[in-house]
């Protein structure tokens, strides 16, 4: 139904506001697509005849063409100038990665975007414990909230990791804090809630 749309309806707009339409009730999915399209203006006699006839199913299989050949594991799989993207999902983080493809001459809009702020993090953790590694999440921080994370580890075993873990009164690691400033990067506000404060730092709360 959503190929259908996509080639009856060109106009972008309008087959995005289908699209949201119909994912607000996402739990009834394949039904219910009905009405979002006569909200719309689509027919719904059109789509229909080509989701059930041969032109649905040969638009379904040049999809499934498309999605191989990307190598797509989930949804969205997204590529940029031919390679993955596995950056943020906010319109900067987009244009960023789309301008940083652009050879030659860039558009204005290029010269528009903000620079992200370099965000510092102390993470302190215990090289004995097998299962406060941090690797993965420092990966998921810097890709979806803090493209310039810069971290400092430190051990439980070495005297700073020591007066670092007495001076906030830890009672379990790993630990992450953020000094001041962190709340000037682009994205912080989607990250708030998991940090609460701890003296001047900001503390992210990460299970023990």
């Amino acid at each position: 139904v959503q190929l259908c749309a996509m080639k009856h309806y060109p106009e972008l707009a309008k087959v995005v506001s289908f699209l949201d339409c119909w994912n607000k009730n996402w739990q009834q999915i394949p039904s219910g697509w009905e009405s979002c399209a006569a909200s719309n203006g689509m027919d719904k006699g059109k789509l229909s005849a080509c989701a059930d006839g041969a032109e649905g199913k040969d638009l379904l299989r040049e999809s499934m063409k498309k999605a191989q050949a990307a190598n797509a594991q989930g949804s969205p799989t997204i590529l940029v100038g031919g390679a993955p993207y596995e950056g943020g999902r906010e319109k900067n983080d987009f244009l960023r990665a789309i301008c940083g493809k652009i050879t030659g001459a860039k558009p204005a809009s290029c010269a528009k975007i903000p620079e992200d702020i370099e965000v510092a993090a102390i993470i302190l953790t215990d090289k004995r414990c097998k299962f406060c590694q941090t690797a993965g999440l420092e990966a998921n921080l810097k890709s979806r909230f803090f493209p310039k994370l810069k971290t400092k580890t430190l051990d439980y075993g070495d005297p700073e990791g020591k007066a670092l873990y007495k001076e906030m009164g830890i009672q379990h690691l790993p630990y992450m804090l953020f000094p001041p400033g962190v709340e000037k990067a682009e994205r912080y506000a989607r990250i708030a809630q998991w940090m609460q404060e701890k003296g001047k730092y900001k503390q992210l709360k990460i299970p023990a």
